[in-house]
């Protein structure tokens, strides 16, 4: 058969693309290549180490010229490459400066060719192939399916079948094999081969440039074109005409509104979830003071494991002094070892808490002192990391963003990941970057401008911008890391931070170490180690303990904890600092609506309070919301299917203690809340009946979830985890899974009257839209209209032109001089978009 898919574009040519945004100040570039053929498989694979050496680290040569420098000029470099018959190469180049958008291309060409004059380092290329072996391996460990079925199916697409069942099962092989393709590659090529190859392949190759550049007058603009192109359809078509195009739409709606047959959704046997195997976990928790072994029930775990692995633990206890607020292990078998550090960032100030970001940033980019008291360059230590390690890193939540935290926000999070065996290499590590480090003014700047870099982007993002906006109204913004690291809070202080770093950087340094030593303490660590524990229970204290024994250098050198070395007591459950607990500084309004130049579509989010971990209609609600979310659902039918939005979403956020009602790229965002609460409301009043099939498949629905939160050994260690900051059950899934199978619809329709429908109401919710700007008073007035019964009905909801979303960010906490009231007033005008050039479009 013909494969439309496998025909070759035309040669494509630099050109020039604009895109709407009333920030003017950052923009894209993306460079592109032909490269290898489908069943070139080696050249492929060589070609992707030699991207990885390009770009993987903050050590590695375009990354460093590009983003970790004082001459940087965008926020990251990223290499994509396509399968295809014949393949593409991608090389991003994200959130680059205006000034140096045209300028971009020549910049790599010159970082190219300076590679090739000094000549691939081959040590290096070395450390990047075994980098990519261990990645590999633990990408087989824990996704087998999708990191060979993306294989298997490129194989079914673009495979050469003429040579029959024996050399095309022979091809995928090869395809298959990418530890051959890597063991070949160490072994045959050397230095020199490999500087061929940049030359040949990178430089010399032919390429084509594509600049992205902002314009504020595209998105001045293209509300009126769209406008004026819509009204010159309506009067194209006319009215007869448009009468049948309506028609048309309405039977398409209705056609596939029509149910299915009752037979087929009950054709297949559902299983028994109460039967479906689960990782058996083992897991062994001490907690401070006496730190006394236990392992915590489990139904899936193997009780012989579980005895074996405490007994060890035990042993190797012994009579020493265990300093952290708490340790878990968590056994698998797994080739892999696993070492989290939670911290807990409460005891911050609001100045130090707005740091948080910038010491993430740079927290594994920064020289550190090595054992013998001798100074280690960042680069040598990014290269050791690289080599040393599968994967590091440290965010403020559990897998959190520069400018989002991620779960359990208050704590500051360091995960390492080494091969089964070198516990020792991931306590080394922690401790280095926990005490070692030699804070560097010059690091320190590289990284604010790297972050002030990436907030353009952030700004442009509707999704982004209603989340931050969603915490502001509903955290604390001076006690609480949502409120901290919220992008145009962090774009003031970061500027701040920079003139300070050029006329007082030693008051700079002292604030961000002080900020360090209030939160890293052993006193106010969580430490999990998780993996497989056989050969190491026994000494997992001594192993742990090492991240705190310092050899005499660095004592002499005054590196260690200053204070708090103990714990003396259990850690606490940890909390999102929700504005009920701590909320210091009310707004006077309840909902923000934003306008963004940058959006063709709407986003929105509605929040109310939500249940925590453990509340008794958790099982319930979780049903409720996954019946009116499902596939073909009542939202699905009645917002997407009507072309309302092209996502929306309910979730019951445990952690956060709230409950979110959420909009995605909306045409109309306005009728489609009015759609979810008309389906709300109507299944509360009983207009609306339950379909026992689909009730009986939003239990299945979510029960997969909690099946798939355990879905690999990775997420199962992960959950093992989450249970200890959320204050749950070893079990917490496996329990789950048996309360959701109990609920029934009346106590889903229940939990609908008592958690949902408030969400809806006048006065019992905030709400976050960021809007097209043609449609910021359209979207504004409506949910006046909805919030118009509420006794604040008169301040309820502010309209927030693009020009003033700096006033939703306020910087707090801190004293301000003359200079940062003037950083302020030329943040609105940056906000503005004044000075801006519009472009123009190449031809």
């Amino acid at each position: 058969p013909v494969k439309t898919w496998a025909e070759m574009p035309p040669p494509a040519t630099n050109e020039e693309v604009l895109f709407p945004s009333e920030d003017e100040s950052a923009g894209y570039v993306a460079i592109g290549w032909r490269t290898h053929a489908y069943n070139e498989f080696q050249d492929r694979a060589v070609a992707g180490l030699l991207w990885s050496y390009l770009t993987d680290s903050a050590a590695s040569p375009l990354t460093e010229a590009f983003v970790e420098s004082d001459d940087a000029v965008c926020s990251g470099v990223y290499p994509s490459a396509n399968t295809y018959a014949q393949g593409s190469q991608e090389l991003w180049f994200d959130d680059c400066e205006a000034s140096a958008l045209d300028d971009v291309e020549g910049m790599f060409i010159d970082v190219i060719k300076a590679e090739v004059e000094k000549g691939v380092d081959l040590e290096r290329m070395h450390d990047v192939i075994g980098l990519e072996r261990r990645k590999y391996l633990s990408a087989i460990e824990d996704q087998p399916g999708d990191t060979l079925l993306d294989t298997m199916i490129h194989h079914f697409i673009y495979g050469d079948r003429d040579g029959g069942d024996v050399e095309e099962s022979k091809q995928l092989r090869e395809a298959l094999d990418f530890l051959a393709s890597l063991d070949k590659a160490k072994k045959e090529l050397d230095g020199p081969a490999w500087t061929e190859l940049l030359r040949t392949s990178i430089l010399e190759a032919p390429r084509v440039c594509v600049v992205g550049r902002p314009s504020a007058k595209l998105g001045r603009d293209m509300p009126a074109q769209e406008k004026a192109r819509t009204e010159a359809q309506a009067k194209e078509l006319g009215p007869a005409k448009l009468k049948e195009k309506a028609d048309l739409f309405d039977n398409a709606d209705k056609t596939n509104n029509v149910p299915a047959p009752e037979e087929v959704l009950t054709s297949l046997a559902v299983p028994d979830a109460n039967k479906v195997p689960l990782f058996p976990l083992t897991t062994v928790r001490s907690l401070a003071p006496d730190h006394t072994p236990k392992v915590l029930p489990n139904a899936d775990s193997d009780p012989k494991k579980g005895k074996k692995i405490l007994k060890a633990v035990e042993s190797g206890k012994g009579k020493g002094t265990v300093p952290f607020a708490a340790v878990q292990g968590d056994h698998l078998a797994s080739e892999f070892i696993r070492l989290t550090c939670g911290m807990d960032t409460s005891v911050l100030t609001p100045l130090q808490r707005l740091y948080l970001p910038l010491i993430d940033e740079v927290f594994f980019k920064q020289a550190v002192l090595d054992e013998q008291g001798q100074q280690v360059s960042h680069t040598d230590v990014v290269n050791a990391l690289e080599r040393e390690l599968v994967s590091y890193w440290s965010a403020i939540g559990y897998s959190g963003g520069s400018f989002a935290n991620g779960s359990f926000g208050q704590y500051f999070f360091v995960v390492l990941k080494t091969e089964r065996g070198k516990l020792a290499t991931a306590t080394k590590w922690l401790r280095r970057s926990l005490w070692q480090i030699q804070a560097d003014p010059d690091r320190l700047r590289v990284g604010a401008n790297k972050l002030l870099s990436e907030i353009p982007a952030e700004k442009r993002s509707g999704s982004g911008m209603c989340s931050a906006a969603n915490k502001a109204l509903n955290f604390d913004p001076l006690n609480s890391n949502h409120g901290a690291c919220a992008a145009l809070r962090q774009r003031r202080f970061l500027k701040r931070t920079l003139r300070r770093l050029e006329k007082e950087p030693e008051v700079v340094l002292a604030e961000i170490n002080a900020c360090r030593e209030a939160y890293i303490q052993p006193a106010n660590m969580r430490l999990q180690v998780a993996g497989d524990l056989t050969d190491v229970a026994s000494g997992i204290y001594d192993s742990l303990n090492d991240v705190v024994n310092f050899t005499p250098p660095l004592v002499s050198a005054g590196v260690g904890p200053t204070a708090g070395l103990i714990a003396t007591e259990p850690p606490r459950v940890a909390t999102a600092a929700h504005t009920s607990e701590l909320k210091q500084r009310p707004r006077e309004e309840r909902g923000l609506i934003m306008g963004l130049s940058a959006l063709e579509n709407s986003y929105m989010s509605r929040a109310a309070p939500g249940l925590k971990y453990g509340h008794p209609d958790e099982p319930a609600l979780g049903t409720m919301i996954e019946y009116l979310t499902a596939l073909e659902g009542p939202f699905w039918v009645e917002i997407r299917g009507k072309g309302l939005a092209y996502g929306s979403s309910l979730i019951n956020r445990e952690e956060q203690g709230l409950l979110n009602f959420g909009l995605y790229r909306s045409v109309d965002p306005t009728a489609a809340y009015d759609a979810a609460k008309s389906i709300v409301l109507e299944f509360a009043d009983g207009t609306r009946k339950l379909d026992a099939s689909e009730f009986d498949n939003a239990k299945g629905s979510l029960i997969s979830g909690y099946l798939e939160a355990e879905g690999s050994k990775s997420a199962a260690f992960k959950q093992g985890m989450f249970n200890f900051y959320r204050g749950t059950r070893a079990d917490y899934n496996r329990n789950g899974i048996a309360n959701v199978l109990a609920v029934t619809e009346d106590q889903a329709l229940a939990a609908l009257r008592t958690h949902l429908v408030p969400l809806f109401m006048a006065g019992t919710s905030t709400t976050v839209a960021a809007v097209p700007p043609n449609k910021l008073s359209q979207v504004t007035e409506h949910f006046r209209k909805v919030e118009a019964d509420a006794p604040d009905a008169a301040t309820a909801i502010k309209e927030v032109p693009e020009a003033e979303l700096g006033t939703v960010f306020p910087l707090l906490g801190i004293d301000l001089d003359p200079e940062d009231e003037e950083e302020d007033e030329d943040e609105d005008e940056f906000d503005d978009g004044a000075g801006g050039a519009g472009g123009v479009m190449a031809a």
